[in-house]
């Protein structure tokens, strides 16, 4: 029953990373033409696309790996593509990481990040901000996506996204496109450097917090 102006007073921020002790790739990251997801491991994430896009490059005769990271009810299922896909070495499964500085070394120790979120009208991503796509900027890492979150167009437009569609041919293709093009590659890098400093938590805290009436205290 509380009116417009008696409510306590809220601020809705987007999700951010911590800029300031995040690694980032190196210039050179290409050269370990590793693909990374994080996330967890159920149907609506797609991770069992990166798999298949893995076996589908290596069938093409295109070097590729990929590193995932997270756990959940398909991981037992994923463990057996991977083998039965002939591609059980090229893909680690890091399982549930709890330190998130391991996590953001090991996304920075990658060269292109996927986030193939299924296109499923009933799925909450299309409302939500995933906390991974800000970690996979702030790593500096081109990104893969389908046009799910709410967000994906703007990442395409700013940082050095790439909309595509949600099966492992376009994964594939993705990856091999931007492997055969390095100057494409660090152009997409450093713009999903530059993106990310948008989304340093000081940034988006100092001001919302300064907005409902709190103000920081130096002593």
């Amino acid at each position: 029953g509380l009116g417009p102006n008696e409510g306590s007073p809220a601020r809705v921020v987007p999700m951010g990373a911590w800029l300031d002790r995040v690694p980032t790739t190196a210039p050179d990251a290409l050269e370990r033409r590793t693909l990374v997801f994080l996330g967890h491991l159920v149907p609506r994430q797609g991770v069992r696309l990166v798999i298949e896009a893995v076996a589908l490059l290596r069938r093409r005769g295109v070097k590729a790996c990929a590193e995932i990271i997270g756990r959940g009810p398909l991981e037992g299922e994923l463990r057996t593509l991977a083998k039965s896909e002939g591609v059980e070495g090229s893909v680690a499964f890091h399982g549930f990481v709890a330190d998130h500085k391991v996590v953001e070394r090991l996304l920075a120790s990658a060269s292109i990040a996927v986030a193939p979120y299924e296109p499923d009208a009933a799925s909450f991503t299309r409302f939500a901000d995933p906390g991974k796509l800000k970690a996979y900027l702030a790593a500096g890492l081109p990104i893969l996506l389908t046009r799910v979150p709410p967000n994906a167009n703007e990442l395409a437009e700013q940082a050095g996204a790439e909309i595509i569609p949600f099966d492992a041919a376009g994964i594939a293709d993705a990856v091999e496109r931007l492997l055969a093009a390095p100057p494409e590659w660090k152009r997409r890098r450093e713009a999903a450097l530059n993106a990310a400093e948008d989304y340093d938590w000081p940034r988006l805290l100092g001001p919302a917090l300064a907005s409902l009436g709190y103000r920081s205290e130096r002593r």
